[in-house]
Protein backbone atom coordinates (compact mmCIF):
# COMPACT_ATOMS: atom_id res chain seq x y z
CA UNK A 1 0.00 0.00 0.00
CA UNK A 2 1.26 3.09 -1.24
CA UNK A 3 0.65 6.72 -1.91
CA UNK A 4 2.13 7.56 -5.57
CA UNK A 5 2.58 10.65 -7.59
CA UNK A 6 0.18 11.08 -10.84
CA UNK A 7 2.87 11.73 -13.44
CA UNK A 8 3.37 8.95 -15.41
CA UNK A 9 2.57 9.85 -19.43
CA UNK A 10 0.26 7.15 -20.78
CA UNK A 11 2.86 5.44 -23.21
CA UNK A 12 5.10 4.93 -19.97
CA UNK A 13 2.28 2.99 -18.50
CA UNK A 14 2.13 1.19 -21.85
CA UNK A 15 5.90 0.45 -22.19
CA UNK A 16 6.79 0.05 -18.30
CA UNK A 17 5.27 -3.74 -18.80
CA UNK A 18 7.22 -4.59 -21.40
CA UNK A 19 9.98 -3.44 -19.93
CA UNK A 20 10.18 -5.25 -16.57
CA UNK A 21 9.50 -8.55 -18.70
CA UNK A 22 12.60 -8.15 -20.78
CA UNK A 23 14.95 -6.44 -17.74
CA UNK A 24 13.13 -10.23 -15.83
CA UNK A 25 14.36 -12.39 -18.75
CA UNK A 26 17.77 -10.97 -18.72
CA UNK A 27 18.46 -10.58 -15.49
CA UNK A 28 17.63 -14.08 -15.32
CA UNK A 29 19.67 -15.38 -17.56
CA UNK A 30 22.62 -13.55 -16.14
CA UNK A 31 23.27 -10.95 -19.13
CA UNK A 32 23.51 -7.18 -18.21
CA UNK A 33 20.76 -5.20 -20.38
CA UNK A 34 21.93 -3.41 -23.30
CA UNK A 35 20.68 -1.89 -25.94
CA UNK A 36 21.19 -2.83 -30.04
CA UNK A 37 24.34 -0.25 -31.53
CA UNK A 38 25.34 0.34 -27.68
CA UNK A 39 29.11 0.97 -27.40
CA UNK A 40 31.57 3.84 -25.31
CA UNK A 41 30.47 6.95 -24.37
CA UNK A 42 33.75 7.67 -22.77
CA UNK A 43 33.70 5.47 -19.46
CA UNK A 44 30.04 4.83 -19.53
CA UNK A 45 28.68 2.00 -21.79
CA UNK A 46 26.33 4.53 -25.00
CA UNK A 47 22.67 2.95 -24.72
CA UNK A 48 21.55 5.96 -27.47
CA UNK A 49 21.84 9.10 -29.06
CA UNK A 50 19.41 12.29 -28.80
CA UNK A 51 20.65 14.69 -31.74
CA UNK A 52 24.35 13.54 -31.33
CA UNK A 53 24.47 13.44 -27.27
CA UNK A 54 24.65 10.33 -25.36
CA UNK A 55 22.19 8.66 -23.21
CA UNK A 56 24.41 6.45 -20.93
CA UNK A 57 23.08 2.93 -20.06
CA UNK A 58 23.77 4.25 -16.29
CA UNK A 59 21.39 7.04 -17.29
CA UNK A 60 18.86 4.58 -17.99
CA UNK A 61 19.16 2.64 -15.49
CA UNK A 62 18.60 5.45 -13.47
CA UNK A 63 15.21 6.58 -14.78
CA UNK A 64 14.11 2.68 -14.21
CA UNK A 65 16.38 2.10 -10.30
CA UNK A 66 13.39 1.22 -8.35
CA UNK A 67 11.95 -1.55 -11.24
CA UNK A 68 15.23 -2.95 -11.71
CA UNK A 69 15.70 -3.48 -7.85
CA UNK A 70 12.43 -5.49 -7.53
CA UNK A 71 13.50 -7.59 -9.89
CA UNK A 72 16.68 -8.36 -8.40
CA UNK A 73 14.89 -8.66 -4.94
CA UNK A 74 12.95 -11.52 -6.87
CA UNK A 75 15.82 -13.03 -8.37
CA UNK A 76 17.38 -13.06 -4.55
CA UNK A 77 14.60 -14.60 -3.01
CA UNK A 78 13.73 -17.40 -5.79
CA UNK A 79 17.83 -17.99 -5.08
CA UNK A 80 17.37 -18.09 -1.37
CA UNK A 81 14.44 -20.36 -1.77
CA UNK A 82 16.37 -22.53 -4.10
CA UNK A 83 19.79 -22.56 -1.69
CA UNK A 84 17.34 -23.01 1.60
CA UNK A 85 16.02 -26.87 -0.25
CA UNK A 86 19.93 -27.47 -1.42
CA UNK A 87 21.00 -26.99 2.28
CA UNK A 88 18.05 -29.12 3.39
CA UNK A 89 19.47 -32.21 1.06
CA UNK A 90 22.69 -31.87 2.33
CA UNK A 91 21.64 -31.91 6.21
CA UNK A 92 19.75 -34.55 5.71
CA UNK A 93 22.21 -36.99 3.81
CA UNK A 94 24.83 -35.85 6.00
CA UNK A 95 22.45 -36.91 8.86
CA UNK A 96 21.52 -40.08 7.24
CA UNK A 97 25.34 -40.84 6.48
CA UNK A 98 25.95 -40.39 10.22
CA UNK A 99 23.47 -42.57 11.79
CA UNK A 100 24.58 -44.78 8.87
CA UNK A 101 20.67 -44.99 7.69
CA UNK A 102 19.01 -43.47 4.25
CA UNK A 103 17.50 -40.09 3.90
CA UNK A 104 13.92 -41.97 3.65
CA UNK A 105 14.17 -43.27 7.34
CA UNK A 106 15.56 -40.11 8.96
CA UNK A 107 13.04 -38.99 7.43
CA UNK A 108 10.39 -41.15 8.61
CA UNK A 109 11.74 -41.21 12.08
CA UNK A 110 12.36 -37.82 12.61
CA UNK A 111 9.14 -36.08 11.11
CA UNK A 112 6.59 -38.34 9.70
CA UNK A 113 6.46 -40.36 12.63
CA UNK A 114 6.41 -37.12 14.81
CA UNK A 115 3.16 -35.53 13.01
CA UNK A 116 -0.09 -36.54 15.39
CA UNK A 117 -2.88 -37.53 13.41
CA UNK A 118 -5.27 -35.07 12.46
CA UNK A 119 -8.37 -35.38 14.62
CA UNK A 120 -12.36 -35.34 13.12
CA UNK A 121 -12.48 -32.25 14.99
CA UNK A 122 -9.81 -30.02 14.03
CA UNK A 123 -11.02 -30.35 10.27
CA UNK A 124 -14.27 -29.61 11.19
CA UNK A 125 -13.14 -26.53 12.59
CA UNK A 126 -11.14 -25.97 9.43
CA UNK A 127 -14.01 -26.26 7.34
CA UNK A 128 -15.73 -23.99 9.63
CA UNK A 129 -13.43 -20.96 9.27
CA UNK A 130 -13.15 -21.81 5.64
CA UNK A 131 -16.36 -22.27 4.40
CA UNK A 132 -16.94 -18.97 2.50
CA UNK A 133 -13.66 -19.87 0.30
CA UNK A 134 -14.52 -24.13 0.08
CA UNK A 135 -18.16 -23.61 -0.86
CA UNK A 136 -18.66 -28.17 -0.89
CA UNK A 137 -20.28 -30.30 1.42
CA UNK A 138 -18.12 -30.89 4.42
CA UNK A 139 -18.17 -34.88 3.43
CA UNK A 140 -17.22 -34.09 -0.28
CA UNK A 141 -14.05 -32.41 1.01
CA UNK A 142 -13.05 -34.52 4.44
CA UNK A 143 -10.61 -36.52 3.06
CA UNK A 144 -8.87 -33.33 1.11
CA UNK A 145 -8.95 -31.39 4.71
CA UNK A 146 -7.40 -33.99 5.96
CA UNK A 147 -4.46 -34.58 3.96
CA UNK A 148 -4.08 -30.53 3.50
CA UNK A 149 -3.66 -30.40 7.84
CA UNK A 150 -1.28 -33.39 8.02
CA UNK A 151 0.64 -32.25 4.88
CA UNK A 152 0.97 -28.72 6.85
CA UNK A 153 2.18 -30.51 10.09
CA UNK A 154 4.48 -32.30 8.65
CA UNK A 155 6.10 -29.47 6.61
CA UNK A 156 6.00 -27.94 10.05
CA UNK A 157 7.74 -30.68 11.31
CA UNK A 158 10.26 -30.54 8.91
CA UNK A 159 11.10 -27.12 9.65
CA UNK A 160 11.87 -27.58 13.15
CA UNK A 161 14.40 -30.50 12.71
CA UNK A 162 16.17 -29.06 9.94
CA UNK A 163 16.53 -25.97 12.10
CA UNK A 164 18.10 -28.28 14.69
CA UNK A 165 20.70 -29.89 12.10
CA UNK A 166 21.53 -26.45 11.10
CA UNK A 167 22.82 -25.96 14.84
CA UNK A 168 25.11 -29.50 14.31
CA UNK A 169 26.72 -28.48 11.00
CA UNK A 170 29.12 -25.79 9.80
CA UNK A 171 27.11 -23.66 7.75
CA UNK A 172 28.33 -20.41 6.08
CA UNK A 173 25.89 -17.88 4.01
CA UNK A 174 27.29 -16.00 1.03
CA UNK A 175 24.17 -14.74 -0.88
CA UNK A 176 23.56 -11.60 -0.15
CA UNK A 177 20.22 -9.68 -1.06
CA UNK A 178 20.58 -6.56 -4.15
CA UNK A 179 21.22 -2.99 -1.74
CA UNK A 180 21.34 0.65 -3.05
CA UNK A 181 23.84 2.84 -1.28
CA UNK A 182 21.21 5.22 0.21
CA UNK A 183 22.61 8.30 2.22
CA UNK A 184 21.34 9.44 5.81
CA UNK A 185 22.32 12.64 4.57
CA UNK A 186 21.69 15.05 7.61
CA UNK A 187 18.02 14.44 8.32
CA UNK A 188 16.48 13.69 11.76
CA UNK A 189 17.18 10.13 13.25
CA UNK A 190 16.42 8.28 16.10
CA UNK A 191 18.22 5.41 17.76
CA UNK A 192 21.80 4.37 18.17
CA UNK A 193 24.35 6.39 15.68
CA UNK A 194 26.17 2.98 15.61
CA UNK A 195 23.25 0.48 14.87
CA UNK A 196 23.90 -2.26 12.90
CA UNK A 197 20.64 -1.41 11.22
CA UNK A 198 19.58 1.75 9.58
CA UNK A 199 16.22 2.02 8.18
CA UNK A 200 15.89 4.90 5.85
CA UNK A 201 12.22 6.04 5.24
CA UNK A 202 10.90 8.66 2.49
CA UNK A 203 7.61 9.50 3.57
CA UNK A 204 4.90 12.33 3.47
CA UNK A 205 3.34 13.61 6.27
CA UNK A 206 0.22 14.09 4.39
CA UNK A 207 0.20 10.64 3.17
CA UNK A 208 -2.47 7.91 4.68
CA UNK A 209 -0.10 5.07 4.07
CA UNK A 210 3.05 6.82 6.22
CA UNK A 211 0.63 7.17 9.09
CA UNK A 212 -0.36 3.68 8.85
CA UNK A 213 3.51 2.70 9.09
CA UNK A 214 4.25 4.69 12.13
CA UNK A 215 3.00 2.00 14.55
CA UNK A 216 5.21 -0.68 12.75
CA UNK A 217 7.97 1.71 13.09
CA UNK A 218 7.64 2.58 17.11
CA UNK A 219 7.41 -1.46 17.61
CA UNK A 220 10.65 -2.21 15.26
CA UNK A 221 12.09 0.59 17.31
CA UNK A 222 10.71 -1.09 20.85
CA UNK A 223 11.37 -4.28 19.93
CA UNK A 224 14.75 -3.61 18.12
CA UNK A 225 16.56 -0.94 20.81
CA UNK A 226 19.92 0.06 19.93
CA UNK A 227 19.81 -2.33 16.57
CA UNK A 228 18.10 0.21 14.65
CA UNK A 229 18.45 3.51 13.58
CA UNK A 230 15.30 5.10 11.82
CA UNK A 231 16.17 8.24 9.28
CA UNK A 232 13.23 10.59 8.15
CA UNK A 233 13.68 11.63 4.30
CA UNK A 234 11.17 14.13 3.14
CA UNK A 235 9.09 13.15 0.00
CA UNK A 236 6.08 15.41 -0.08
CA UNK A 237 3.72 13.93 -3.67
CA UNK A 238 2.86 17.89 -4.30
CA UNK A 239 0.56 16.38 -7.63
CA UNK A 240 -2.38 14.71 -4.57
CA UNK A 241 -1.27 15.85 -1.45
CA UNK A 242 -1.36 19.69 -1.27
CA UNK A 243 -0.06 19.96 2.25
CA UNK A 244 2.50 17.23 2.51
CA UNK A 245 5.30 20.68 1.86
CA UNK A 246 4.35 22.99 4.26
CA UNK A 247 3.80 20.11 6.63
CA UNK A 248 7.35 18.87 5.95
CA UNK A 249 9.04 22.86 6.04
CA UNK A 250 7.28 22.82 9.37
CA UNK A 251 8.61 19.44 10.72
CA UNK A 252 11.96 21.07 9.47
CA UNK A 253 11.72 23.84 11.74
CA UNK A 254 10.69 22.14 14.90
CA UNK A 255 13.92 19.46 14.11
CA UNK A 256 15.99 22.98 14.65
CA UNK A 257 14.69 23.16 17.93
CA UNK A 258 15.37 19.79 18.79
CA UNK A 259 11.91 18.75 18.52
CA UNK A 260 11.05 16.85 15.01
CA UNK A 261 10.41 13.61 16.38
CA UNK A 262 7.25 15.03 19.01
CA UNK A 263 6.18 17.21 15.83
CA UNK A 264 6.28 14.68 13.72
CA UNK A 265 3.81 12.00 15.86
CA UNK A 266 1.60 15.32 15.56
CA UNK A 267 1.62 15.65 12.23
CA UNK A 268 0.64 11.58 11.39
CA UNK A 269 -2.13 11.75 14.29
CA UNK A 270 -3.90 14.82 12.60
CA UNK A 271 -3.44 13.94 8.89
CA UNK A 272 -6.76 16.17 8.25
CA UNK A 273 -5.63 19.11 9.98
CA UNK A 274 -2.48 20.81 8.29
CA UNK A 275 -3.52 23.83 7.63
CA UNK A 276 -1.10 26.97 8.51
CA UNK A 277 -2.83 27.74 12.12
CA UNK A 278 -2.89 23.80 13.03
CA UNK A 279 0.83 23.88 12.31
CA UNK A 280 1.43 27.07 14.35
CA UNK A 281 -0.63 24.90 17.11
CA UNK A 282 1.53 22.35 17.10
CA UNK A 283 4.04 24.15 17.47
CA UNK A 284 2.97 25.76 20.89
CA UNK A 285 1.74 22.24 21.82
CA UNK A 286 5.73 20.81 21.85
CA UNK A 287 6.63 23.83 23.57
CA UNK A 288 8.27 25.29 20.56
CA UNK A 289 9.49 29.13 20.47
CA UNK A 290 6.78 30.22 19.16
CA UNK A 291 8.38 33.39 17.08
CA UNK A 292 11.72 31.39 16.10
CA UNK A 293 8.98 28.74 14.85
CA UNK A 294 6.64 31.39 12.57
CA UNK A 295 9.96 33.13 11.23
CA UNK A 296 11.26 29.93 10.03
CA UNK A 297 7.95 28.41 8.62
CA UNK A 298 7.18 31.84 6.98
CA UNK A 299 10.61 32.12 5.39
CA UNK A 300 10.52 28.33 4.04
CA UNK A 301 13.70 28.15 5.77
CA UNK A 302 14.26 24.34 4.73
CA UNK A 303 12.80 24.20 1.05
CA UNK A 304 16.10 23.38 -0.38
CA UNK A 305 16.34 20.92 1.96
CA UNK A 306 13.55 19.34 0.50
CA UNK A 307 14.05 19.46 -2.58
CA UNK A 308 17.70 17.40 -1.75
CA UNK A 309 15.83 14.98 -0.25
CA UNK A 310 13.12 14.92 -2.99
CA UNK A 311 16.04 14.73 -5.61
CA UNK A 312 17.83 12.07 -3.65
CA UNK A 313 15.03 9.76 -3.54
CA UNK A 314 13.99 10.32 -7.40
CA UNK A 315 17.96 9.26 -8.58
CA UNK A 316 17.17 6.13 -5.66
CA UNK A 317 13.82 5.56 -7.89
CA UNK A 318 11.53 6.91 -5.15
CA UNK A 319 7.68 6.98 -6.70
CA UNK A 320 5.37 6.32 -4.08
CA UNK A 321 5.21 6.81 -0.13
CA UNK A 322 5.88 5.56 2.29
CA UNK A 323 9.47 3.98 0.29
CA UNK A 324 12.00 2.54 2.99
CA UNK A 325 15.45 1.13 2.74
CA UNK A 326 16.40 -1.26 5.38
CA UNK A 327 20.77 -1.67 4.86
CA UNK A 328 19.91 -0.15 1.65
CA UNK A 329 17.32 -2.82 0.73
CA UNK A 330 14.37 -1.88 -0.95
CA UNK A 331 10.82 -2.40 0.67
CA UNK A 332 8.04 -0.18 -0.64
CA UNK A 333 4.48 0.44 1.12
CA UNK A 334 3.05 0.09 4.53
CA UNK A 335 4.54 -2.89 5.50
CA UNK A 336 3.52 -5.01 8.54
CA UNK A 337 6.06 -5.29 11.57
CA UNK A 338 6.83 -9.21 10.58
CA UNK A 339 7.75 -8.02 7.05
CA UNK A 340 10.63 -5.89 8.30
CA UNK A 341 11.28 -7.73 11.23
CA UNK A 342 12.14 -10.58 8.70
CA UNK A 343 14.62 -8.39 6.87
CA UNK A 344 15.94 -7.08 10.17
CA UNK A 345 16.64 -10.47 11.57
CA UNK A 346 18.69 -11.51 8.18
CA UNK A 347 20.84 -8.23 8.58
CA UNK A 348 21.40 -8.90 11.75
CA UNK A 349 22.76 -12.46 10.75
CA UNK A 350 24.41 -11.05 7.65
CA UNK A 351 26.13 -8.49 10.40
CA UNK A 352 26.94 -11.36 12.90
CA UNK A 353 28.61 -13.67 9.63
CA UNK A 354 30.79 -10.72 8.86
CA UNK A 355 32.57 -10.52 12.20
CA UNK A 356 35.70 -12.33 12.47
Amino acid sequence: MTSRPLRQTRSARLLRPVLLAVLALLVSLGVPPRFAGGGAAGAAELAARFDGKPITLEEVDANVQREIMQIKSRMFDLRRRGLESLLTEHLLKAEATKRQSTVQAVYNEEIVSKVAPVTEQEARAFFERNQNRIRAPYEQVRERIHGLLRERRIEEQRERFVERLRGAYRIEMFLQPPRLQVSADDDPSTGAANALITIIEFSDFECPFCSRSQPVLKQVLSTYAEKVRLVYRDYPLETIHQRGRPAALAANCANEQGKFWEYHDLLFANQQKLSDADLQGYAKQVNLDAGKFDACFAAKKYNAEIDHDIEDGRKLGVDSTPTFYINGRLVAGAVSFNEMKKIIEEELQFQAQAKP
